[in-house]
């Protein structure tokens, strides 16, 4: 959070600016003038502006500028809080993944393998039908296949958290 620049200068420059409208405003003027014929002549002028009526003018503009800057930190805020959300659902969602996959590949698929060779030894001897043998191949190819599909998952979630963090992660 501390890569984020909060305001933006322009919103931080557009207070200190309003801010600077209270102070009088000061000018030194200095003149030469050379004409033909004649001496020459030098002037120094001093000036001061006072903001009398600071309340009509200063006032609602130190305070525009200082709502500008609020809704900026709540701008930036609200995105930081979406993109935290954005990465933590991208890694609750690989997280779940890998774990349904590694749940498929040791416990699933092998037990679905183990009832689909018992099934064609049972077959082989006439214990069960054919259908009952393809029910249990078509169990299997269906634990296969959600194999495969929580490994596209975990993929899909890496590869949506690699443009939010800014880095490669395989």
């Amino acid at each position: 959070a501390s890569r984020f620049r909060v305001p933006s200068a322009f919103v931080r420059g557009s207070l200190r600016l309003a801010e600077k409208q209270f102070y009088p405003d000061m000018s030194v003027a200095y003149t030469y003038v050379n004409r033909p014929g004649m001496p020459e002549m030098h002037g120094v002028m001093f000036g001061v502006k006072l903001p009398l009526y600071f309340w009509q003018r200063q006032r609602p503009a130190v305070a525009e500028a200082s709502s500008a800057m609020a809704a900026e930190r709540k701008r930036l805020e609200s995105a930081q809080a979406l993109l935290f959300f954005k990465i933590k659902d991208a890694y609750l969602m690989a997280l779940t993944s890998e774990k349904l996959a590694d749940l498929y590949a040791t416990a699933t698929i092998p037990q679905a393998t183990l009832t689909l060779e018992s099934g064609i030894a049972a077959y082989e001897t006439g214990g069960i039908d054919f259908l009952m043998l393809l029910d249990d191949l078509k169990t299997l190819f269906t634990y296969e296949l959600g194999y495969y599909e929580q490994l596209a998952n975990l993929e899909k979630a890496i590869a949506m958290i690699e443009p939010l963090v800014g880095r490669l992660l395989r």
